[in-house]
């Protein structure tokens, strides 16, 4: 494009190309009746030669348009010119984060907060950003500046861009496969304060390969840094999801926190006390075949069980592990244990601190997050039998039982099993019960990939297709939001199939 060409009878180009990224060239131009300045992304023409793609495109320029905060380049929509279509934004005057040297520490902490605040309200409505790190952060006049909302993601859909991973700034996770998330996203939130404080990338190495290695085994010196950013840093930049915040929320609340007190540790990583399931208090997750990347397979496992499909998933060469995600009936035994024998020399007090001391080194090698911090598995899994069991009953009567003869000899030795009865009731209480089996939830993922297959594979128009895509995805947003059930989403998604093949056949 030329310097004063109009474009779509609405905008004129007023320079040079400011921007090439992984979609498109971009350039400055201003809105005729407004004055307003603008952003035109001129799209790859391989991109464009996708119809499917640019249907979608369209839909997600019209959706992040929702994005509204004064942190985010708002999406004004797609306009077609000749040649390749025309992504049209908000303008920032201002260079890219990645072109800048390093900042002082609160500036650095005042760039990462408007970019998690901007997360924030994409987070609440569904979206993704997909691709968070300096080069899609502008620095204005105003702060940080967040843009090209849902195009990584949609990229990453067609396959359309090869190179879109980057080395040292992607999420581990998606680099081998699976899909872009809120954790994700937050990853992206510690590479752009990473860069903000050292003005370079967390990770360097001669080679992409070493960049991605080094990447995997762990997070970056940042020793450095005040200790409470420090530790920020190494939560936002653990290559296990698992071990990152739970939700952008909390990272915005830690960053107040810093942003007055920068030594000030803040922990995101675990809960203080884990939940409790006692003998069903173990998942089974490992490499989904399908996607090659990290998946669950089962919850809610006794020990034996998901050492018995671990074991016999290996053997048919899949990449399986167990992990505890709950506190085990053995875990308040040893809890129980210690509150008696703190209760001799400090009575009452000296139990209940035992029974909490005890609950809470026990939960310090668990991973209550992980079911959601890893998508399920995409794929049927072998049938594996999860028997269930009627243990939390038992556990209540077995405590009652030895709670009378300790009131009858020593009160005070009744107190810790009485704190333990109590923390079974509640935990069981406040536990949402699983509402289907792991089989059931695999079959559900499943059903929903082969629907979205025929789809792309029938003979109707695309908006034809986009409707019944959109009808796919609203199922699988509410099945994994928990407004439908596994069984209800199934029939849904069932229904759309046949609806599906009783359209034209594959192209």
């Amino acid at each position: 494009m030329k310097t004063g060409e109009v474009i779509a009878h609405r905008f004129r180009v007023t320079g040079g190309a400011i921007g090439r990224g992984a979609s498109g060239v971009v350039w400055p131009a201003v809105e005729i009746e407004t004055e307003r300045c603008v952003a035109l992304k001129q799209l790859h023409s391989h991109l464009v030669s996708q119809p499917l793609a640019m249907a979608r495109l369209r839909v997600e320029a019209s959706t992040a348009g929702q994005v509204q905060h004064p942190h985010v380049l708002s999406v004004l929509g797609l306009w077609h010119h000749r040649g390749p279509d025309l992504l049209v934004s908000e303008y920032c005057d201002g260079p890219a984060l990645e072109t800048l040297p390093a900042h002082a520490q609160d500036v650095a902490l005042a760039f990462a907060y408007q970019v998690a605040t901007a997360l924030e309200v994409a987070h609440l409505t569904g979206r993704v950003h997909g691709d968070v790190r300096p080069g899609n952060v502008l620095i204005g006049p105003d702060g940080a500046m967040l843009f090209d909302f849902g195009i990584a993601t949609l990229l990453q859909k067609f396959d359309v861009i090869k190179d879109q991973f980057r080395p040292g700034q992607t999420a581990p996770e998606v680099q081998q496969g699976a899909p872009r998330s809120v954790r994700s996203d937050l990853y992206g939130v510690g590479v752009v304060l990473f860069f903000a404080l050292y003005g370079h990338m967390p990770f360097d190495g001669p080679t992409p390969f070493a960049i991605v290695g080094r990447q995997r085994q762990g997070v970056p010196d940042v020793s450095r840094q005040a200790n409470g950013v420090a530790a920020l840093l190494r939560d936002l930049l653990q290559p296990n999801p698992v071990q990152r915040p739970r939700s952008v929320t909390a990272v915005i609340k830690a960053l107040e926190r810093l942003r007055r007190s920068p030594n000030r540790v803040i922990s995101l990583g675990k809960n203080w006390l884990a939940p409790t399931r006692f003998r069903r208090s173990w998942i089974v997750h490992g490499i989904d075949p399908q996607t090659r990347a990290p998946a669950v397979f089962a919850q809610a496992c006794t020990a034996g069980s998901a050492h018995a499909m671990v074991k016999r998933l290996r053997s048919e060469g899949w990449e399986a592990e167990r992990t505890k995600e709950a506190l085990s009936f053995g875990d308040l035994v040893w809890a129980t244990a210690l509150g008696l024998v703190l209760s001799v020399p400090f009575n009452i007090l000296g139990g209940l601190a035992g029974v909490g001391l005890g609950l809470r080194w026990r939960s310090n090698d668990i991973e209550p997050r992980i079911l959601e911090a890893l998508p399920q598995l995409s794929v049927p899994m072998p049938p594996l039998e999860v028997k269930g069991s009627h243990e939390e009953p038992l556990v209540a009567g077995l405590l009652m039982l030895l709670m009378v003869p300790l009131m009858l000899w020593w009160p005070m030795f009744a107190v810790p099993p009485g704190v333990a009865l109590l923390a079974l009731t509640v935990s069981a209480w406040r536990r949402p019960q699983p509402d289907a089996a792991p089989v059931l939830t695999a079959r559900v993922s499943f059903a929903i990939a082969e629907t979205e297959r025929l789809i792309e594979q029938r003979k109707v128009g695309l908006d034809a297709q986009l409707v019944l895509q959109g009808e796919c995805r609203e199922v699988e947003m509410a099945w994994r939001h928990g407004s439908l059930n596994s069984d209800e989403a199934l029939l849904r998604v069932e229904a759309l199939s046949s609806r599906v093949r009783t359209l034209p056949g594959s192209t």
